[in-house]
């Protein structure tokens, strides 16, 4: 019988580190034994560690793979428009691809053979080549010493809004290097606005609003960690402008342009569509 962990207790276990750890890893061990388990709603298997869904039951499975497809529809006709013909043929990378919600939605839309996942998680991407038969990659290195394919499309879904200032940065300069000329990048991150609604993060943010919204106001970004889980990962935020600068700084002339569609993602995250300039046509 699979069963989900209240959230509350989670958020009260995050204020014990070893607790915390503990829990975490035992997490880890029980997705080792207990098989993918089909949902009613979603297309494929889902593993037991795949926190994004709900529960099990059939309005959980609708609403995975409802926010899934729409999320999948939004990325595709980004992809058209920045590509046009090229869209059918385009090689795709999700960076973060976790247990494969999105996915799952992809390739049945876009050959597998075409679509690569990465993530820290070596459980999550070896699952999403196992059951929906993409390449996965391993990022077991700092972002500044990897070397992914290269990509037509690549998206970052609530990837930069988990990263201290410096992993934003690092991810953001392994962006650059993977999409190909001519390409997009499409990334997700908390934008000011989620402030008014902490209480959606768990019962201990919302005491954190003056903090977040002092930082934000201060310095572009405001990050906060999650407890136990070292300083670099945790909540973060980012003020539209001070991202845009920095997308702008950090990408320099590889960046034909780039756009931040606010509370564009799930009408909940800001969205950054990066679109690359293509490659140099020849004197002639």
């Amino acid at each position: 019988m699979y069963t989900r962990v209240p959230r509350s207790l989670i958020e009260r276990l995050k204020h014990v580190p070893v607790a915390y750890r503990a829990a975490l890893g035992a997490r880890r061990l029980i997705g080792t034994v207990r098989p993918p388990r089909t949902v009613p709603g979603v297309p494929g298997r889902v593993h037991p560690n795949d926190t994004m869904i709900d529960g099990f039951d059939a309005t959980s499975g609708q609403r995975y793979t409802a926010t899934g497809e729409a999320t999948v529809d939004q990325l595709l006709a980004l992809a058209q428009d920045q590509l046009g013909p090229g869209a059918a043929t385009a090689r795709w990378l999700e960076l973060g691809c976790g247990y494969g919600r999105l996915m799952r939605q992809l390739v049945q839309r876009v050959p597998s053979e075409r679509v690569v996942g990465a993530d820290i998680d070596a459980q999550g991407v070896r699952f999403c080549e196992a059951e929906l038969g993409v390449t996965g990659i391993v990022c077991d290195r700092p972002p500044d010493e990897l070397e992914l394919p290269t990509a037509d499309v690549l998206f970052a879904v609530s990837v930069i809004s988990h990263l201290d200032a410096d992993l934003v940065d690092a991810v953001l300069r392994l962006v650059v290097r993977t999409v190909a000329p001519g390409g997009i990048a499409v990334l997700s991150t908390h934008g000011p606005s989620t402030l008014a609604h902490l209480e959606g993060y768990g019962p201990s943010w919302p005491a954190l609003h003056d903090e977040l919204a002092a930082d934000l106001a201060c310095q572009g970004w405001a990050h906060r960690t999650y407890t136990g889980l070292g300083r670099a990962y945790g909540l973060t935020w980012h003020d539209p402008e001070f991202l845009l600068a920095r997308i702008r700084t950090l990408a320099g002339d590889a960046l034909a342009d780039v756009e931040v569609h606010r509370r564009g993602l799930e009408a909940h995250q800001d969205l950054y569509v990066l679109r690359f300039a293509p490659e140099p046509r020849p004197a002639t």
